[in-house]
């Protein structure tokens, strides 16, 4: 079909025949390219911007839904890519003064356009703002009575538009965006909370999603403000302050989602959390934790609180880093991005174990080795302190490395010689180094229980002599992974600067000290 044949049927009384070429374009039936796509976008664009008589909102939705459909491949697209396009978007999604109808269905389907354009186009922001788009959302999102699906969609603009946009987050702070976000979050925290059970499979927009989208929309926001000037931290804290409650819901009350439990909207609700200056947070959570929780005898609400964060640690560990090798990573710490989900959550903990000495003592109980940790190197084993010290070397999740080694830094009170001693000399060099801490190798010291610590690596002196056969005791395949182990610790420690000699393992197989094992085994499998 042409161009000419679209006309046709554009002005025909027959609206079936219409919605079915417009929805062969996007079924593939009909193929548009090149010229052909950009004319009929330029003549689609014009219809919509008038929208004939004979269109109902089933043939605008449909008309709306092919523009969508064909601006998902940029190419031969320029007419809606444009300051025309977006103000025709600006106007079918109710976002132009004199726009009565705001929440339909042809609305929304134009709010999925405009989102589709902003994410695509970062050009097309500046026509957005041309038109008053910003205002125009905020005044939407506003609306008491607005649909779940122009909700989501609302903030997920925005939430484009105040991405490298200081411009438009003054412009919505000045509008008061606070208590329209509350608006969003506190009636669908509390049916994620209380509701039936959320089916995410059969749409995409659930209260879980639209939870997300204001979460990233808060997160941006505080970022912003707490950028642009930071000795109002405490100030935008409590402006924020009506956005605390529903997300304290998410973290200390919701239920725990295992294996995995930093899932959306827990892990928007983390990074959002991250931004708040502790004065705010302390402030709403005396209020909040005397109305939500009930300790039990000899338990506090901050008890409750650091509990449910160590069991984020914990499980979040194990599911990311099955291996317990951070440099070993799986496909689930790839899909789910280990480093972004780690990062902030150790970052909320180690604001809080800086403000507060008891949340400190209970992140000490479960993130510093134990006695039984010390019997063997405090790197080494499966427990949670060992796999938080490995991450302090870690090379492939930088932003995680640095926020475990800050958690567990502030856990020492700040006190090198102590994280030394805590962590092992070895493990703490890189991470001293890099903020400028002079610290001399530590002597061995002994700890409450009375047995020396080996300063380097954490360990009890008295337990080295228990570990296994001597070299003079081991067989070559023993020696040689032995070099090899030595080898690939050797090449870590260089890649945190501290270092920068040749590795004597890699120098000792140069120099001929380290011979090459020859078996028959191996050989017999070679030839098979």
């Amino acid at each position: 079909m042409s161009l000419k044949d679209y006309k046709h049927l554009r002005d025909s009384t027959n609206a079936n025949d219409l919605i079915a070429f417009l929805g062969s374009i996007e079924s593939g039936s009909t193929t548009l390219v090149g010229s052909d796509k950009s004319e009929f976008m330029n003549e689609l664009l014009s219809d919509l911007d008038k929208v004939p008589e004979s269109w109902n909102e089933q043939v605008t939705t449909r008309a709306i839904q092919t523009l969508k459909f064909l601006g998902r491949d940029m190419n031969d697209a320029d007419p809606l890519f444009s300051a025309r396009g977006m103000r025709i978007l600006l106007k079918l999604g109710g976002l132009l003064d004199g726009c009565k109808d705001r929440d339909t269905t042809s609305t929304r389907e134009a709010l999925k356009c405009l989102s589709n354009c902003i994410l695509l186009k970062d050009a097309t922001k500046a026509w957005v703002i041309q038109h008053g788009g910003v205002s125009a959302c905020f005044h939407l999102l506003a609306l008491p009575e607005l649909s779940m699906e122009s909700q989501f969609l609302t903030c997920r603009i925005l939430f484009f538009m105040t991405v490298n946009g200081e411009e438009i987050v003054e412009q919505l702070m000045a509008l008061n965006i606070a208590p329209a976000l509350t608006q969003v979050l506190v009636p669908h925290v509390n049916n994620v909370l209380h509701g039936e059970t959320i089916d995410t499979t059969s749409s995409p927009i659930n209260p879980i999603s639209v939870i997300s989208e204001a979460l990233k929309l808060l997160f941006n926001l505080l970022l912003v403000e707490n950028r642009r000037d930071e000795s109002k931290e405490d100030e935008i804290g409590q402006y924020f302050s009506s956005c605390l409650p529903p997300i304290f819901d998410l973290l200390f009350v919701w239920k725990l989602h295992k294996p995995m439990p930093l899932v959306a909207p827990v892990n928007y609700a983390i990074q959002a959390l991250m931004q708040y200056p502790y004065s705010a947070m302390r402030l709403v959570w005396k209020t909040y934790a005397k109305e939500t929780f009930k300790p039990g005898p000899g338990e506090g609400t901050r008890e409750i609180a650091a509990t449910r964060l160590m069991d984020f640690v914990e499980y979040s560990l194990k599911y990311l880093i099955p291996t317990g090798d951070p440099d070993n990573l799986g496909s689930m710490a790839k899909e789910h991005n280990a480093d972004a989900a780690l990062a902030p959550l150790l970052l909320v903990i180690h604001k809080l174990a800086a403000n507060d000495s008891l949340f400190a003592d209970r992140f000490r109980l479960r993130m510093l080795p134990s006695e039984s940790d010390r019997e063997k190197p405090v790197n080494i084993g499966d427990s949670m302190p060992a796999t938080l010290i490995r991450l302090m070397t870690s090379t492939m999740l930088s932003q995680t490395r640095e926020a475990v080694s800050e958690c567990l830094f502030s856990l020492c009170n700040d006190d090198a010689s102590e994280f030394s001693q805590q962590v092992g000399y070895g493990n703490a060099i890189g991470f001293l180094v890099n903020r400028g801490i002079a610290v001399e190798p530590p002597q061995g010291e002994a700890d409450a229980s009375n047995k020396i610590i080996n300063p380097i690596t954490g360990q009890y002196v008295d337990a080295e002599s228990q570990e296994g056969p001597s070299l003079a005791d081991m067989t070559d395949e023993e020696k040689e992974r032995e070099a090899e182990r030595l080898f690939v610790l050797f090449e870590r420690l260089k890649k945190t600067g501290v270092i920068d000699v040749e590795n004597p393992v890699a120098k000792a197989m140069r120099e001929g000290r380290l011979q090459e094992i020859n078996s028959d085994d191996e050989g017999d499998s070679d030839n098979e």
